[in-house]
């Protein structure tokens, strides 16, 4: 049989309310009273209801966070760094994913309607961020992870995409790979455009802007086979973290002189004829 607050009272010969107040540690109270209250708790084993003591307490001690799924690659060392850092401040964290769409978000609204927890951190499901952005104005604290609308209606924390996008053209560069193709993820996420800005930027700044069809959305093998449909030979090809990555191996040394293929003249000194470029072929990895 359930203890109740009720059995609790009776025990100690107190009133609900009082027992209330020591749970909370609320109102003034004699300590005789309240160590007889807390023996008689620790006598018949009696817990509180976690929600009963959130709502009188006016906090849940519960952190919410909203992810689109589980199986992203990353998605499990975010969630536990999110995890370290609630539970060493004496917090819980209760997790939501959007694994079945609309219905999932019904259930995710329904607990912010109970004020279950205190405050939520979201890495964006897509289609979601109208109804997150309301959230605030309801009283709930919002942190959105790696703000993929670039919207500053709450705080963020963003990650390094321009310095990524950045560090993977480098190292093409270093590479000698002047033709790259960057198989992306959806362009409306702020991250996409700015790991392709610093991509291109890094590029230009070596003196190689790219040409308009340098980049292509989809699943890597098609949309390098779409590119190289559309007039696109592609020496190296690399991915943002939200498409499937693709490398290519190293092209083939050109015969006359040594070098990689892209890195030879594109015609001969003596003779103007072309040299051979040797299209890489992608494959995953």
């Amino acid at each position: 049989m359930r203890i109740t607050i009720a059995d609790v009272a009776a025990r100690a010969g107190v009133s609900k309310t009082t027992v209330s107040r020591v749970l909370n540690g609320r109102g003034e109270l004699d300590d005789d009273t309240a160590a007889r209250v807390r023996a008689v708790i620790d006598e018949l084993g009696y817990v509180p209801s976690a929600r009963a003591v959130g709502l009188a307490r006016g906090r849940t001690r519960i952190v919410g966070m909203l992810v689109p799924s589980l199986i992203w690659p990353w998605m499990g060392e975010v969630v536990q760094g999110a995890v370290d850092v609630v539970e060493s401040g004496g917090y819980g964290l209760l997790l939501f994913t959007c694994n079945q769409g609309a219905q999932s978000m019904r259930q995710f609204a329904a607990q912010v309607s109970a004020k279950s927890f205190d405050g939520l951190l979201v890495i964006e499901p897509e289609g979601t961020l109208d109804y997150i952005t309301q959230l605030p104005g309801r009283g709930l604290p919002v942190v959105l992870i790696d703000d993929r609308g670039s919207r500053r209606v709450f705080p963020s924390v963003a990650t390094t995409n321009r310095a990524g996008g950045a560090a993977a053209a480098g190292h093409l560069l270093e590479l000698g790979r002047t033709r790259p193709l960057v198989v992306t993820g959806s362009r409306r996420f702020g991250c996409t455009r700015d790991r392709m800005a610093g991509f291109a930027d890094t590029y230009a700044a070596n003196g190689l802007p790219l040409p308009p069809n340098w980049s292509s959305r989809g699943t890597s093998p098609s949309s390098v086979a779409a590119a190289r449909s559309s007039g696109c030979s592609p020496t190296a090809c690399t991915s943002t973290p939200s498409s499937p990555t693709t490398t290519c191996p190293p092209a083939a040394p050109c015969g006359p002189c040594g070098r990689p293929a892209d890195r030879c003249p594109t015609t001969s000194p003596s003779s103007g004829s072309t040299t051979c470029r040797t299209r890489c072929t992608p494959t995953r990895r």
